[in-house]
């Protein structure tokens, strides 16, 4: 007999179908001071974020009426979610791994999406902009992008996202890079100096990367690390040995007045 081969018709009742999934209610969801609708099926919320669970499963006025609003959120923002949660759904992403950002206005973009996956604790759609932003940085590191980050990009993650969130944890390994390989370079001076002051929490990150690592980075950890899936192996015994021990001075003699002081003639 023939191997079996696979089939949209997984069962006879259409229950195994993806469009499964496309069943159900659906939320409307009105977004931005101008109100923008989107209708959005429940069930596709329901299984990428626990606040979507919170708000629809309890017993808040959203879970009645089946209505959510975002007022102080952006349309377009909120537009590359509904592009990601459906693509999703539909099996046709595992992840934005693949995705490539081209210039400041996507990388900016990037930004702005992840913390709003953040705020909303989208936790697989924040991993996926992660793993878009990561090879971003390590073209720019290698030279192959003349985009950088600037003092706007770390404040506006620092100030929207909480201490510790994944995009904070790269960036501060960014910014460390930048200072590492550059430093010597005026303009990279100036930015990180006003990236610093700006951003509320910045400096900690990036001395909590320091402590971390052990040293000074001149690339970036590999993209998995950023993911909480795995953690910097630091040899401290041997990154002991290579910090260069004081050198002792020799004792000075003391003179007549010093060892006349010190000893028991004066008792």
């Amino acid at each position: 007999m023939g191997k079996t081969q696979s089939s949209i018709f997984t069962s006879v009742d259409g229950s195994g179908h993806f469009a499964s999934k496309f069943s159900g209610r659906v939320i409307k969801m009105l977004i931005g001071p101008e109100k923008k609708e989107w209708n959005i099926h429940e069930s596709l919320l329901l299984d990428v974020s626990e606040f979507f669970i919170k708000t629809l499963k309890g017993s808040f006025k959203e879970s009645k009426e089946g209505l959510i609003e975002f007022p102080e959120e952006e349309v377009g923002i909120f537009g590359h979610f509904v592009n990601w949660l459906y693509v999703k759904a539909s099996g046709g992403l595992k992840h934005l791994g693949t995705a490539e950002i081209r210039n400041e206005a996507e990388m900016l973009v990037v930004l702005k999406v992840s913390i709003f996956a953040n705020k909303y604790l989208i936790t697989e759609f924040e991993d996926d902009l992660v793993r878009v932003l990561h090879p971003y940085f390590e073209r720019i590191n290698s030279g192959g992008v003349k985009v950088e980050l600037i003092p706007d990009h770390y404040s506006l993650v620092f100030g929207n996202t909480p201490e510790g969130s994944k995009m904070q944890s790269l960036l501060a390994d960014q910014c460390l890079v930048q200072v590492k390989t550059r430093w010597l370079e005026p303009d990279v001076q100036e930015q990180v100096l006003e990236a610093e002051r700006t951003s509320p929490g910045l400096g900690l990150a990036i001395m909590k990367s320091l402590f971390k690592s052990g040293r000074m980075r001149s690339e970036l950890r590999g993209v998995k690390f950023y993911l909480g899936q795995e953690e910097e192996k630091v040899d401290w015994k041997k990154k002991q040995a290579q910090v260069p021990r004081p050198i002792k001075k020799p004792k000075r003699a003391r003179s007549s007045l010093q060892r006349f002081i010190t000893s028991d003639s004066l008792l």
